[in-house]
């Protein structure tokens, strides 16, 4: 079976990256804080049933082990 992949054409102002010259803990907070922004902005909806905002895709991070940590619905 050959893998497919699929370029999407995203525009550069929807791309919202980590800060990776911070800490760990620092760009987790400095991300949290821009997530927060673009709800209050309005720039992405929030989800009457749960409270939490809507994701079009969610970044899944891997561990030095190879874990791959995910968040699902």
């Amino acid at each position: 079976m050959r893998a497919k992949c699929f370029v999407v054409p995203i525009p550069p102002g929807q791309v919202y990256a980590i800060n990776d010259a911070l800490s760990a803990e620092g760009a987790a907070d400095d991300y949290e804080t821009c997530l927060k922004q673009l709800v209050k902005n309005g720039v992405i909806a929030m989800s009457q049933a749960t409270g939490f905002p809507w994701f079009d895709v969610m970044l899944l991070g891997m561990g030095p082990d190879g874990y791959m940590s995910q968040t699902s619905k």
